[in-house]
């Protein structure tokens, strides 16, 4: 299917009447979410209600549709070219592997999530709704979506790195749950025009069982379960932070045992890095701008390895002596 041909299916399958307005502001960029159906709203209500507009963002308006159909028929891009199509012009693709949707972004900066109204059920889609396209609009911004966690105290914002499994979800989940503000845990927005900052997208998090056990959270309510069968939580509004200016870089090791934090090279962050530019490598941004914007991060921020054990209390106290630590690096 051409860049022409799924503008034209998009217009043709998007109801009509029955849309539902929202203002969103995320890393400062205005959305208007237009969603139809009493369903499809509570169920994103979880992840977007937080970045409800209280003033007029500063920059750029992106437009984000969302509906269901029951006779959902997979438009014919499905043709082996994997999950993810870019086209020419910048237009993006998304199908989802295992469930009935798919999502898009236009270069007019309309973003698009449809499927039928059982994907609407999943965790997959309530934790992250158009995670890529959204992606997609805010790299045309200059932000970046970074697969990454962050917390932060009064001294600033620390970004949680590692690769799938490093334990960014537990540590942020940890921290939040001892005071302290929470970003995300798996996906954040990163601006470098001016101060680093980092922004929250979604306000929810993703736990495996082995966390909801380590963390106490088996009794606690889940908003759904994803396809691997973790449990998708609603962040707390008393410790749900929305921007936080970066001090410190936080590389996750896994080990049974507690360390003080370790300053580490530019070299060996730039390499911690790596994992986050997943939203630029499957469709949503150049590798080129997240290559400037990693290189940015390793030269102005300084990096930490923090041990993730299991002892959480003394985790959630490494980290913020990392991000002390950090704050009075870029003190000097």
């Amino acid at each position: 299917m051409t860049s022409p041909d799924w503008i034209e299916w998009f217009r043709d399958v998007r109801p009509r009447t029955g849309f539902a307005t929202q203002e969103l502001t995320i890393a400062g960029r205005s959305l208007r979410l237009d969603v139809a159906g009493d369903s499809i709203r509570a169920a994103l209500n979880p992840a977007f209600a937080p970045m409800i507009a209280e003033t007029a963002a500063s920059q750029s308006s992106g437009h984000l549709s969302v509906w269901a159909d029951e006779q959902y028929l997979p438009p014919t891009w499905r043709d082996g070219r994997g999950p993810a199509i870019r086209f020419p012009n910048g237009g993006l693709l998304v199908s989802h592997a295992l469930l009935p949707a798919a999502e898009a972004f236009v270069p007019d900066q309309t973003i698009m999530l449809w499927g039928h109204p059982d994907a609407f059920a999943s965790g997959d889609i309530r934790s992250q709704p158009a995670s890529t396209a959204i992606a997609a609009w805010l790299a045309q911004t200059g932000a970046l979506v970074l697969h990454v966690g962050a917390v932060s105290d009064s001294n600033g914002a620390a970004l949680l790195l590692g690769r799938s499994g490093a334990g960014k979800s537990t540590t942020a989940l940890a921290c939040a749950m001892r005071g302290m503000g929470i970003l995300g845990d798996d996906f954040c927005v990163v601006t470098t025009d001016g101060v680093p900052t980092v922004h929250a997208l979604y306000a929810t998090a993703k736990v495996a069982h082995d966390s909801e056990q380590r963390l106490g959270l088996t009794a606690h309510p889940a908003v759904a379960r994803t396809s691997k069968n973790k449990k998708v939580l609603a962040l707390s509004d008393q410790n749900f932070i929305r921007s936080a200016p970066i001090v410190a870089l936080i590389v996750l090791a896994r080990s049974s045992t507690a360390a003080a934090p370790t300053p580490l090279s530019r070299n060996d962050v730039m390499r911690a890095l790596a994992p986050t530019a997943l939203k630029a490598a499957i469709g949503a941004g150049s590798l080129d701008q997240w290559l400037r914007g990693a290189a940015f991060l390793a030269r102005e921020i300084p990096g930490f390895l923090v041990n993730a054990d299991w002892d959480l209390e003394a985790l959630v106290r490494s980290v913020a002596d990392t991000i002390a630590m950090g704050k009075a690096v870029l003190s000097r």
